[in-house]
């Protein structure tokens, strides 16, 4: 890692441990302390690096050899927005750009969930990051997805639109169902696991139908495609 990327890392993970509690001061033994550096040389880098952050106004220096986060104007609202390729963005009207979010500051929110986020202080003309503080609404709760039974356990992959981690399936549906059909699947909670859990609904079909394809498109909206047995006799 180059000098100045190690910089802008350590300066990052400062901003970090300050703003998880932005009421509270710090002097640089407890910033250390909570990113784990010990040694006398990672210690000097921490107290150079937070005297440059106060001297650019990007933290608060209340009394000499204390620390407290910025927040003012640095909380936002927006959606997030996940391309195919996993590359997130939050879009938020208070910005003329989209703002980076790595898929480790997502706070367990989905592809069009509604956040709240915090908005890093940059320089220059550096693409502003975030990190996702809280989710303000669920776009959905229904997703279509792929089903992958791995060593007795079921997950289901959605898009890498609406998540970049698979969904577990809690308990075997009663349903017939097969490694590989296409789903469709409530979400029901995500704890302090790594997954979010849900349960499935019903089978689409297998990948690839063309029936399949349509019902799935028409499952992720929640629209109809099943129709009552005597509309389609009129039909």
């Amino acid at each position: 890692m180059g000098n100045k990327k190690k910089v802008l890392s350590i300066q990052k993970n400062i901003l970090q441990v300050l703003d998880q509690t932005p009421n509270q001061t710090f002097n640089y033994k407890q910033i250390a302390s909570r990113l784990g550096i010990k040694d006398p040389s990672g210690r000097n880098h921490i107290i150079k690096n937070l005297k440059k952050l106060a001297a650019l106004k990007l933290i608060n220096n209340p009394t000499k050899g204390t620390f407290q986060a910025k927040t003012k104007d640095n909380y936002h609202r927006g959606i997030l927005d996940v391309s195919n390729n996993g590359t997130s963005y939050i879009i938020s009207e208070d910005f003329e750009d989209d703002v980076k979010v790595s898929s480790t500051h997502h706070h367990k929110a989905f592809g069009g969930d509604e956040v709240l986020f915090y908005a890093y202080p940059t320089r220059g003309k550096r693409k502003k990051e975030a990190k996702i503080i809280e989710i303000v609404a669920r776009k959905r709760e229904r997703f279509v997805g792929t089903l992958q039974k791995r060593n007795g356990t079921m997950f289901v992959r959605a898009s890498p639109r609406i998540s970049t981690v698979d969904f577990y399936i809690e308990s075997e549906p009663e349903i017939k169902i097969a490694d590989g059909d296409r789903v469709l699947i409530s979400f029901t909670r995500w704890d302090e696991t790594k997954s979010p859990q849900a349960k499935i609904i019903e089978v689409l079909g297998i990948p690839g139908d063309a029936e399949t394809e349509i019902h799935s498109i028409l499952a992720e909206y929640g629209l109809p495609y099943a129709f009552d047995s005597q509309i389609e006799e009129e039909a």
